[in-house]
């Protein structure tokens, strides 16, 4: 009995790296895991590059890999109009059948001057007799920096103090428009700066009263909520971006119902 459990012992460990090697050999990505966007004769690590949170003086870097599946070259070029706060290089003029190339991207959200989530549309030229224009968008959540504030200067600092942050309008017809609102008041000793507002429906319209806030000041955020083409229940949302250092952005709700 002794001598049948040792034997067992012994082919179960000689099985063991057997059935390792099986199970990473079963896990090495393939060519569709490695390049899972195809857009004509090439295929891409991804069509949207994320670059997640950037502070507002950051530069940050990112490579897009790229596949030739076709059986001859493709020659690509750069994009026209590139926006100032981007460069772009790529790994050469002309890519090799079945090699792979890079698309290598700088961002600089100092240039970009903006804030929340916002997107960029790059358009690449190439031979590719299939689709020759390969469309990029690099998509970023730009945040304000804030530099590491003492004791004394937290003591100062300018401070929001927003009494509101959701409208319910009841219920209106379709079609109606209604405003509201929201008052804004600089709490703090430092100027309060409202930098912008975003919304992403088109049905919300918001306008700034006064963007710089002394100490002590104060102003309100007008709201205008479009009802075409919607029905029943509505929640639709909008961001104000401030240099607030305890409140960078605010989120504001506008709800209600809409009947035909």
């Amino acid at each position: 009995m002794t001598r049948i459990c040792c034997l067992l012992l012994v082919l179960l460990f000689q099985a063991y790296p057997l059935a390792a090697q099986r199970s990473l050999v079963a896990s090495e990505p393939t060519t569709n895991d490695r390049f899972p966007k195809k857009v004509g004769n090439l295929r891409f690590s991804d069509s949207v590059l994320k670059l997640g949170k950037v502070r507002t003086n950051e530069l940050r870097s990112d490579t897009l890999k790229v596949l030739n599946t076709a059986t001859s070259s493709i020659r690509w070029e750069l994009p026209k109009d590139v926006p100032t706060h981007l460069r772009i290089s790529l790994s050469g003029e002309e890519l090799a059948s079945g090699s792979e190339g890079w698309i290598a991207i700088r961002y600089d959200a100092r240039e970009k001057n903006d804030f929340g989530q916002v997107f960029d549309r790059l358009i690449f030229s190439t031979t590719d007799t299939d689709l020759p224009q390969k469309v990029i968008t690099i998509s970023a959540n730009i945040t304000e920096y804030f530099a590491p504030l003492s004791t004394e200067d937290s003591a100062v600092v300018q401070r929001s103090r927003i009494p509101e942050t959701v409208f319910d309008f009841g219920t209106i017809s379709q079609g109606t428009k209604v405003e509201h609102a929201f008052p804004v008041y600089n709490d703090g000793q430092r100027e309060l700066i409202l930098r912008r507002t975003r919304s992403a429906c088109g049905c919300i319209k918001t306008v700034i009263a006064k963007q710089l806030l002394a100490p002590g000041d104060s102003t309100v955020i007008q709201l205008t909520y479009d009802s075409f083409g919607k029905e029943g229940k509505e929640s639709r949302n909008f961001q104000l971006f401030q240099n607030d250092p305890a409140a960078p952005e605010i989120r504001f709700e506008v709800k209600g119902t809409v009947t035909k």
